[in-house]
């Protein structure tokens, strides 16, 4: 049950009337404050006839980030009560014949003494158990970058994003031009002002492809990255010990670490791969941002695919990266790059994007810039349906990254770590304080 919070409602009746009035005081007292939501799903087109009852349905408030749950009932229908007036995204997911159910609706508003009814409609994602990458996931993503307070002269900053993929199944894969693209969205760095039509709504786009700012991949001939069952693959901006590079500033600079603030820094030395693109960008006449983009000689580069103006390397988008996994039939030329022309803030912009057909797509997760941000998902629900965010971001340099769960029940049968894989960023990933490259679990 979502119990009310004193300062919320005073704030509430703040917003409402301009200022605290003695029958605000009172609604305090006798609640009149709350209402209710009651959601009820519709079964998938692929599954008419199944079962309804027994779904996970999980209600956020925009406001406060508060969490409600509960299951739906014989009838597909689940109740919140006494939930305060505000804005609520709501998520449905569950399992039927081992396929994984989803659903969302983001947006509901509760109003006072009233109940809201939200209908959501749920997909079935269906799963190729003889692809050869089946199991192949991303574990964790850090994109937002460590904060200024842990950094003496800017020695993390934005060099220290990584991501990690992990094979979730019970068979090797072989990673050799396995491909990894950040989707890009008009509107990550700023939502305030920038009230262009999101990509997902654009009536002028080929739904088909999801749009790349930075595409890389994983180099092979076909037999020399081979990732085992349970094993993880890291791939990092800068593969550097960042907790020596902290030591080594501040020693420059002569300023002093805080041993507790150096517990959140990381090393990503242990990463398998790095992003390097300075040389390959000056091949193209290009700039090459030798300050951000470094090279350890002794950590394989992955290969450059594309880069968009004005990017000069690869950098994740902090205020959101939404990344995907995927591997072409073909290569990708300069013939799969379009042109996307949008309004912000009353200018017409354009920026060169790369297609990535959606059914070459093996993995995405999808996260904004804050849980009010549902409009700004860049992946489509038949990659992602669901967007994780970082609580009370201020668009970057936040020191959370973004890591998925573990399904616990599928760990103690297979008798290693299985992560939770319900094609909702929603309910498979959540923000840790400090990330956790190559580690962090133990089921």
């Amino acid at each position: 049950m979502t119990r009310f919070n004193s300062l919320t409602g005073i704030l509430f009746c703040m917003t409402a009337a301009g200022f605290m009035s003695v029958s605000c005081m009172d609604n305090m007292d006798d609640e009149s404050y709350l209402g209710s939501l009651s959601v009820t799903v519709e079964a998938p087109e692929a599954y008419p006839d199944m079962e309804l009852s027994g779904l996970t349905v999980s209600i956020l408030s925009t406001a406060d980030g508060v969490q409600s749950t509960q299951t739906t009932d014989d009838k597909g229908t689940a109740l919140f009560e006494e939930l305060t007036a505000g804005t609520y995204n709501v998520s449905v997911s569950g399992t039927y014949e081992g396929t994984s159910i989803n659903g969302v609706d983001n947006g509901v508003l509760v109003e006072s003494q009233l109940t809201a009814y939200s209908t959501v409609s749920l997909t079935a994602t269906t799963v190729d158990l003889d692809s050869p990458y089946y199991g192949l996931i991303i574990k964790e993503v850090f994109y937002s970058g460590h904060s200024y307070n842990y950094d003496p002269a800017t020695a993390t900053m934005l060099k220290d994003q990584f991501f990690e993929l992990y094979n979730n199944g019970d068979k090797a894969i072989y990673l050799d031009g396995v491909h990894i693209a950040d989707a890009w969205t008009p509107a990550t760095a700023d939502f305030e002002s920038a009230p262009a039509v999101s990509m997902r709504e654009d009536p002028n786009l080929d739904h088909n492809h999801v749009y790349a700012s930075l595409v890389i991949r994983i180099p092979g001939d076909g037999d020399d990255y081979l990732l085992e069952p349970g094993e993880s693959f890291l791939v990092a901006t800068n593969a550097i010990n960042f907790k020596e590079e902290v030591r080594r500033a501040a020693e420059e600079y002569e300023t002093t670490v805080d041993q507790t603030q150096l517990s959140h820094i990381i090393d990503l030395s242990v990463a398998n791969m790095e992003t390097y693109a300075v040389q390959w960008l000056q091949d193209q006449g290009r700039t090459g941002n030798d300050y951000f983009d470094l090279d350890n000689p002794d950590v394989p580069n992955m290969d450059n695919v594309y880069i968009a103006d004005p990017y000069d390397y690869f950098l994740l988008d902090m205020s959101g990266g939404s990344l995907i996994v995927f591997k072409p039939e073909e290569e990708l030329t300069d013939e799969d790059v379009m042109i996307y022309t949008y309004t912000r803030d009353g200018n017409v912009n354009e920026q060169a994007l790369m297609k990535i057909p959606v059914d070459c797509i093996i993995d995405g997760a999808d996260f904004v810039n804050n849980m009010e941000s549902a409009r700004w998902k860049r992946l489509p629900d038949v990659v992602d349906i669901g967007f994780g965010y970082i609580p009370n971001d201020d668009g970057s340099m936040t020191n959370f990254s973004q890591r998925r769960k573990v399904d616990a029940e599928a760990s103690a049968k297979a008798g290693r770590t299985i992560f939770q894989d319900t094609n909702n960023t929603t309910n498979d990933f959540e923000p840790i304080d400090p990330p956790t490259p190559k580690g962090g679990f133990n089921y």
